[in-house]
């Protein structure tokens, strides 16, 4: 059942984002003196499947934007690589019968096989509504090739790493969540719209 999942990633990230609001001044003293550690935690998120924002406005909260969207970059694409790799030696072999009867998963597992997979990596890891793991685990059962699987998710989470950490920076300078809040749901409503209008151009529906 998903929902349990899904509530308790829900849970963590209010949890931790709230966290990082009341106790910025304490987590961002003692981070600071320790930025190398921040990749690891945000690595230690993704393999347990904690939502990729959480670890992302953390970071906009307890550095400077710039810095936050490199730490959180190095963290996500070591998480990305390990992932990948545990699914491409566990589950490659099992693809057919996790794909029966999921069309949707089905375009999703075309994009990625087909002639434009960076493209397609690109698009998945920038959608605001995508999970950032099961992405890896996908793209590792279909055996996406190293060097695509890697550039697509660096260029996909590049946006979002510099977005959130920006957004979180200037909630803490206003004073207020909100503002930030509600161009971000303006921002990624018009960047989820663009996406799944290249994904869908790029890779139309097949019967198989």
């Amino acid at each position: 059942m998903p929902a349990p999942r899904v509530c308790l990633g829900l849970l963590l990230t209010v949890t931790l984002v709230t966290g990082g609001v009341l106790f910025h001044a304490e987590l961002g003293a003692w981070v600071r003196q320790r930025p190398l550690l921040f990749p690891v935690f945000v690595f230690l998120a993704q393999l347990l499947f904690i939502p990729r924002i959480t670890m992302l406005v953390i970071s906009g909260l307890l550095f400077t934007p710039v810095l936050a969207a490199g730490l959180t970059l190095l963290g996500d694409t070591a998480a990305a690589v390990v992932v990948w790799a545990w699914s491409r030696w566990s589950f490659s072999d099992a693809t057919d019968g996790f794909f029966a009867g999921r069309p949707k998963w089905r375009r999703v597992r075309d994009s990625l096989c087909g002639r434009s997979p960076l493209l397609a990596l690109t698009v998945l890891r920038i959608l605001p509504f995508s999970h950032f793991s099961t992405i890896s685990l996908v793209s590792g059962a279909l055996r996406l090739p190293l060097p695509v699987y890697v550039t697509g998710t660096i260029l996909g989470c590049i946006p979002t790493a510099l977005f959130y950490a920006f957004a979180a920076d200037w909630s803490l300078r206003a004073g207020s969540v909100f503002p930030a809040i509600a161009l971000g749901g303006l921002v990624f409503s018009l960047v989820a719209w663009f996406s799944v209008r290249s994904f869908r151009n790029e890779c139309p529906e097949k019967s198989g």
